[in-house]
């Protein structure tokens, strides 16, 4: 058993994307958000309470913020959107961005199949903004009122908040108190869909392998109490769980590996530039 809880102890798992492009221009009731903060987790959640009209609204589409333009971060918009099931699903998509214009970097929360929620699998790191999905029966621009979590987040990290929607890309900048629309209904069409079935592919790999984490977690914790408890026979069955979660997630992370290599080597096909961090904020060329 000691043997399994070292190899855990040095796992790490966190994949993120590093897009380096040349910039080009393609063509129930509202709800607010609830910050839940867990050490070290983040959680949205929607709670019931009408937006307020608390900051100034644009619903002219503003197509001069470059993030927004980027194409890789519009396959990235699409992407999440369609693990949202275009909106119709409560469950949301989330994810940390960071970087400069055409050089943008991702990294995807991996999805709780929580209703009306999702948790970060980390805090944000200097520098790092947060993008995430609204369901088509929601207020599609960023929650702003007093209490709208969307507004907390995008002033703790002292950066915009974006906002993924049917009916366009919003986004709140907390500097100027300012919500835009940069993107109109039409902000789907041109997206490279190729880029984008790869991008899904990665993203429910790594929902795949934070679950087998999960149940790993859980196994050794209840492999624990029964060892204290003089338990045997329930501590070789969880002791047994945990081997087997380990080989699952040898499995998929060789699946996870492999999606990226072929997303990065699909950006490259296109002439774009781009780098592959192996943790969130450390890049490799």
């Amino acid at each position: 058993m000691f043997a399994i809880m070292t190899v855990l102890c040095f796992l790490s798992f966190n994949d993120t994307l590093k897009c380096t492009t040349q910039m080009s221009i393609t063509p129930r009731k509202a709800k607010s958000i609830l910050l839940v903060a867990s050490s070290p987790n983040l959680k949205l959640q929607r709670k019931d309470k009408r937006e307020g009209k608390e900051n100034s609204l644009s619903a002219q589409p503003d197509s001069t913020d470059e993030f927004a333009r980027d194409p890789v971060a519009r396959a990235w918009f699409e992407a999440m959107f369609q693990l949202a099931e275009l909106g119709y699903s409560d469950i949301e998509c989330a994810a940390w961005v960071s970087g400069v214009p055409g050089q943008y970097t991702f990294d995807p929360w991996p999805r709780t199949g929580e209703s009306d929620a999702i948790s970060a699998d980390r805090p944000p790191k200097p520098g790092e903004w947060n993008v995430h999905t609204h369901p088509n029966n929601m207020i599609p621009w960023p929650s702003t009122s007093w209490d709208g979590q969307d507004r907390n987040i995008a002033e703790k990290t002292g950066k915009s908040i974006y906002t993924i929607h049917k009916s366009g890309i919003w986004k709140f900048d907390p500097r100027t108190n300012q919500t835009t629309q940069l993107l109109d209904h039409s902000w789907r069409e041109g997206v490279d869909h190729q880029m984008v079935e790869l991008m899904v592919s990665f993203m429910r790999a790594r929902d795949e392998r934070s679950g087998i984490k999960n149940r790993i977690e859980t196994a050794q914790f209840a492999y624990s109490k029964a060892r204290q408890s003089g338990k045997r026979k329930r501590a070789a069955w969880k002791l047994m769980m945990i081997k087997q979660a380990l080989e699952e997630l040898n499995l998929v992370e060789l699946a996870v590996q492999e999606k990226l290599a072929s997303l990065r080597n699909k950006i490259e096909g296109l002439g774009l530039d781009n780098a592959v961090a192996v943790g969130p904020g450390t890049a490799q060329s």
